[in-house]
């Protein structure tokens, strides 16, 4: 798990209300739990290294309503682990400044596919490099850069500042374009697929194939000008090659496990341009037209294994 993650879960929460006070009541021990401690916990147990504790902490403080807990042997078991996270979660806190440069809202985070080797490594910065470049180096875009900020080697996120907020606006959109891309070419690779299975001509599973790269093709290129509508004034043929190009990096590297996002502190607005990753495989596009024509090929290909171009 990167460590600005952690960190940012940390300083979202109270360590102290993770301790949890133990008072007498006629002469037997117990607990007082609150809401805001149900929410700490839960957002603590988000860090990996914590989540080995998930099935006690939640049979003893979610498996029900109450508020209060006779301090039994449960109870003082989850107690006691609840006080080491918090001492971890202040050793985190207090040394994340020192390990970890402070990002802003021109940076935005990629977490990099596993590499075999450093080739493998190498291959995927030149990859992004080109991706990112072809789009943020434009007249029309003042200030802009690829600056490697930050390279958390523990899971292989990395931290790029793109120089300013309209460089960030643009990246984001072509990653959002891209992923819709992505999930594009998996449907019809299923589809290709499908007509391979029922064991059709040679001759009809080329005709299937053609039609699938036109689509691709044609999805691309409407991507690619509704961007260069929305971010820029000119309409020069060789940039809107450029943005194409970018897509196509970035939806090749999407494929290989590459997320891209923005920083926490980017504005809300800025982080609504990038895909969740989370969900990416309900990606849709931006444009009506195409999100139309996808899900229409979407239900032909259900109907029927054939497909027709339009």
């Amino acid at each position: 798990m990167k460590m600005k993650k952690i960190f940012d879960i940390i300083n979202d929460i109270d360590i102290n209300d993770l301790i949890i006070p133990v008072t007498s009541q006629q002469g037997i021990q117990i607990v007082t739990i609150s809401e805001e401690f149900r929410r700490t916990v839960k957002r603590i147990l988000e860090i990996e290294s914590f989540k080995k504790h998930e099935k006690i902490l939640k049979d003893a403080f979610f498996n029900d309503n109450f508020v209060t807990y006779k301090y039994d042997s449960k109870i003082q078991k989850a107690s006691s682990i609840l006080n080491q996270i918090a001492l971890s979660s202040r050793m985190y806190a207090e040394n994340f400044g020192e390990l970890y440069p402070k990002s802003d809202e021109h940076t935005i985070s990629i977490k990099l596919p596993t590499p075999s080797s450093f080739d493998d490594l190498s291959k995927v910065y030149k990859s992004l490099d080109t991706a990112i470049s072809q789009v943020i180096f434009h007249d029309e875009i003042v200030g802009s850069k690829i600056e490697i900020k930050n390279f958390d080697n523990g899971s292989f996120w990395t931290d790029i500042s793109l120089g300013c907020m309209v460089a960030v606006h643009v990246v984001g959109s072509v990653v959002w374009a891209s992923g819709f891309i992505n999930n594009q070419k998996i449907k019809l690779k299923l589809h290709e697929q499908e007509v391979e299975r029922i064991q059709l001509s040679n001759d009809h599973l080329k005709i299937v194939k053609d039609a699938h790269k036109k689509l691709i093709k044609q999805y691309i290129e409407m991507e690619a000008k509704a961007i260069q509508d929305k971010h820029f004034t000119s309409n020069d043929s060789e940039h809107l090659e450029r943005i194409k190009n970018s897509i196509k990096e970035f939806s090749t590297l999407i494929e290989k496990g590459t997320e891209v996002h923005p920083a926490l502190e980017v504005a809300k607005e800025i982080k609504t341009e990038y895909p969740d990753f989370k969900k990416l495989s309900f990606i849709q596009s931006k444009i009506p037209q195409i999100e139309n024509k996808a899900k229409d090929q979407t239900e032909d290909q259900e109907e029927t294994p054939s497909f027709t171009f339009v």
